[in-house]
Parts: structure tokens; sequence; C-alpha cells
């Protein structure tokens, strides 16, 4: 039987080997231990290397653990400012539009819901509303002013300060509070005609006095902003120069001066002319001007017959003419406004399309993230309010101690 101990620890009479077997056992005997004492030492080194890989897993745990512990207290922070950040929001809103705290509370919580709804913050929204208050929309009003000033912000070329300033200060004038059919009549005169509802917008608000004592109604000054805009007229422009036709024309039907003039370029008699001005007022103005593309028959230009009745403005002359020569426009966008504001749809179909797009939602998902994060906040930001003021009961007298006393310093 071979024997199964190593070499080295076999009693073999190497005086009875010849040479070569003597000097063949004597070199592998070596090397078998040094084969042993190298796995020996291998195992030594095995176990120093699997200490060595549990004191480093512990100081990896550790680690990871601080870290941890870092990254909570960020989020937390995060949160603390993102509720900050809103309640000063809501508390702006409670300084311009009024109500108790359960008003402001219901108000912000509406905003928050919003945010989920359409591309924008529930911080921007309380940001509108701010400056509807400042500009004298109701509390009752507040929040339908708000979502429609947002939606016109989210669908059109307005942007959210633009819209709900202009249309709050048209809305003042004009008294109407159907936000929702002023909005949706802005955004399809916007799509429909060639300008665009920042333009519309901003020549409604520029002639919505002259027209409102015409007795115009808010679709009617709509409609002869976006047919004046369609003809490339600057906004200041086109609402000075029918401010000014309007003001001229309901002088006349008031007054008689030159009241058979305008009726005759309208092909009307006075007494038809100053009806159909009491009854419809931008029906006859859009008469009269239909009417300058047939002056030749009492053997006149209609730059004529405008400088015989006192209107000779540059600016004036030239919405006046671009109207009359532009045909049935603005009998179209009189008839597109009122559709618009009878349906009281076109602003949140285009809404429906613009926040069905990847970009839309995913703005929607970052702003519920977002009111997470103010829930959080909210619940801690009453107990570090309470310590930042515990605190600055503290470091004030320092303050004051250093002030009266800076040679310690």
């Amino acid at each position: 039987m071979i024997s199964e101990n190593p070499i080295w620890e076999r009693d073999i009479e190497t005086a009875d080997l010849d040479p070569g077997q003597a000097y063949a056992s004597s070199m592998l005997a070596e090397k078998t231990k040094a084969l042993k004492d190298a796995q020996t030492e291998e195992t030594k080194s095995a176990g120093k290397l699997s200490e060595a890989m549990e004191g480093l897993q512990s100081i990896l745990v550790a680690v990871g653990a601080e870290k941890a512990l870092k990254g909570l207290l960020s989020e937390l922070q995060s949160c603390s400012q993102v509720a900050a950040e809103f309640e000063t929001s809501m508390a702006s809103v409670k300084r311009t539009v009024g109500g108790d705290d359960a008003f402001i509370r219901d108000l912000g919580d509406s905003f928050q819901l919003l945010a989920t709804q359409m591309p924008i913050t529930a911080a921007e929204l309380a940001n509108i509303a701010t400056t509807a208050g400042q500009l004298g929309i109701t509390q009752d009003d507040v929040e339908g002013f708000t979502e429609v000033m947002a939606q016109l912000a989210t669908t059109t070329d307005l942007t959210a300060e633009n819209a709900s300033t202009m249309l709050a200060q048209f809305a003042n004038i004009t008294g109407t509070t159907e936000y929702d059919r002023l909005g949706a009549t802005v955004a399809a005169l916007g799509d429909s005609t060639a300008t665009t509802a920042s333009k519309v917008v901003e020549m409604s608000q520029g002639m919505a006095a002259a027209a409102n004592i015409a007795g115009m109604s808010e679709t009617d000054i709509l409609a002869i902003s976006a047919a004046v805009g369609s003809l490339g007229i600057e906004s200041q422009a086109g609402s000075t120069a029918m401010s000014q036709l309007i003001t001229t024309l309901h002088k006349a039907t008031e007054t008689g001066d030159n009241l058979e003039q305008f009726a005759s370029v309208a092909n009307m008699s006075a007494g038809q002319f100053a009806s159909a001005w009491a009854g419809d007022p931008v029906q006859a103005m859009n008469a009269f001007i239909q009417g300058l593309n047939d002056t030749e028959r009492n053997g006149k230009s209609a730059m004529v017959v405008l400088d015989e009745l006192g209107i000779s403005n540059v600016r004036q002359v030239k919405a006046i003419l671009g109207l009359a020569s532009a045909g049935d426009l603005l009998s179209g966008t009189i008839a597109q406004a009122n559709a618009a504001w009878s349906e009281n749809s076109a602003l949140t179909e285009k809404a429906g399309i613009m926040y069905n797009t990847t970009e839309a939602k995913l703005s929607m998902l970052q702003n519920a993230a977002s009111n997470v994060s103010i829930a959080v906040g909210d619940a801690l930001n009453p107990a570090l309010g309470d310590a930042a003021g515990v605190l600055t009961g503290l470091v004030q007298p320092i303050a004051d101690f250093i002030a009266t006393n800076p040679e310690l310093v």
C-alpha cells in the first residue's frame, strides 16, 4: 500500500538507494516541504484578508449610514424651504384678497390640487391670486379667475402676469365676472385670427373705457381688437385709433354733430344710424366702416370723407381704412367672438391638448412631488419657527452688548 504521509515524514533509508535515487528523493522532499510552507502562509494571508474585509465592510456601513442621515436632513431642509415659500405666497394672497385663515388654507389646498392638473406650480397660482386681489377681484371670484389666467398662460402667448393684470383691469372697466367666458373668447380669437392672444388682450384693455361708455359688450371689444390686430397694427396704435373713432361716433349720436354725414356713409338716415348705435353700436360702426368702400357714390374718396368728418390722425385713418379694405374681417371676428363666448369651451379644449403632452405631465408630476414637500414642511416649520424665535431672543442681546462694547471685539 502506498503511504499517505509526506515523504519528509517517512523513515526511508537513503543509504539503501543508489546515488541518483538518493538525489531525487532529497529534491522531492525539499519541494514538498516548500509547498506546505507556502500553503501555510496563504492560509494566514487569507485570514488577514478576511479580517480586513470585515473591517472595511463595517466602515462602509458606517459611511453609508452617515450619508443616508445627511441625505435625510437635506431632504427635510428642502421640504421646509418649499413649504415656507408657499406659506409666504399665501400670506401675500391674504394681504391682497383678504379672508380668514380657513379661507386662505382652503384656497391654498385648491391651488395645490390645480397644480397637479396643469403645468404651473401652486406658488405661481398664488402669485396670480395676489395680483388679482391687488386689482380688485373679489374673494368669491379669485379662485375661478386664477384658474382661467393660469390656463391662458399655459395655452397662449400670454404670461400669467400679463393675463391677470390686463384682464383684471378689463373686467373692472366692463364689469364682467364671467372670467371663464372671457378666457375662452381670448383663446379662440388668438388661435383663429391673424394676431395673437396677447395683442387682443392688450388692445382690448386700451380701448375698453371708450367702448364701454358707448355701450359695447366684452365680445365687441375683443372682436374689434382681433380684427385690427390682424391688420398688423400695433396694440397701442390700434387701441388709440379705435377709441377715438368710437368716441367720435358716440358723440355724434348724442349731440347730432356730423350725424347725417356719418349716417350717409353707413347708407342710413340720421335717425336710423342713431337707433342702430343705441341698439348695437359695434354693428353700426361696422356699417360706417364698410360704407367707406362705396363713398364714390357721393363723388368723394374715403380719405376725403374722413377728413371732412374731422378724422385726420394718420394712425386712426390707417386703422379705419385698413378695416374697410379688409371687407368682412370685422364682421367675421364679431361672429367668432360671440360664438366663443356662448360656447365657453375653447380655452378648456386647448388646455386639454397642451396638458396631454409629456412635458406637461412631467411638470404636473413635479408639482405633485412639491405638494408632498409642502405637507412635510408644514409639519416641521411650526417647531422651526418657534425655535427661531427663541434663538433670536438669545442672540439679539449679544449683538446689543457687542454694539455697546466694540473694544471687546
